[in-house]
């Protein structure tokens, strides 16, 4: 629905006015939540960039969608803001997991090196950004707090938290495929991979 007004400006005071709009209206362009939360999803869960994000709802609109580049980028922000209780119930549903997978991942944030804390379950994941790894940035996670079982890549600094450690065997596997591709003389690492 489109709504139109006759602006008016004041001589005095350079404010604009015009006639109000319906309340929930609250700025220049609103979009109901299915096309919000696509944007959303296309943005953060497919890792579809800000620019292809808008091209795309474009292009399936036949140029009738234009959503600003500001409006992709503040749906994060509105996400988190609406999703404080559903967050702070998976921070303690893995906190209290009986294994918990951790690891750090590295990330770029305006051309910047910076590491991204993950916790995880087969039922839910919560990702930290942190300036650096080790002990700084396993502060405040539920990797910290967890006692119980953890998963990990061998980073010794996991092995000060949680009550046991196991490998993750993902990473077992891509060495025994090193060693296959780098000594070929050797078939152990064949056989137990």
């Amino acid at each position: 629905e489109e709504y139109v007004a006759i602006e008016f400006k004041n001589k005095k005071t350079d404010r604009l006015a015009y006639a109000n709009f319906p309340v929930d209206l609250v700025n220049d362009v609103n979009y109901d939540g299915s096309v919000k939360a696509f944007a959303f999803l296309l943005n953060n869960y497919c890792n579809v960039s800000i620019d292809k994000t808008r091209g795309f709802l474009s292009d399936l609109t036949g140029g009738a969608l234009q959503i600003s580049k500001g409006m992709i980028c503040g749906l994060s922000k509105e996400f988190s803001e609406k999703s404080k209780t559903e967050q702070a119930d998976a921070f303690l549903n893995l906190v209290a997991a009986p294994v918990l997978h951790v690891d750090f991942t590295s990330a770029k944030v305006n051309g910047k090196n910076v590491n991204v804390a993950i916790c995880a379950t087969p039922q839910e994941a919560a990702y930290f950004a942190r300036e650096n790894k080790g002990h700084a940035g396993i502060k405040d996670t539920p990797a910290e707090l967890n006692p119980n079982i953890l998963v990990h890549d061998h980073d010794k600094t996991f092995y000060n938290y949680g009550r046991m450690h196991q490998e993750c065997l993902i990473h077992i596997l891509r060495y025994l495929l090193d060693s296959i591709q780098n000594e070929k003389s050797l078939t152990w690492s064949t056989q137990m991979r």
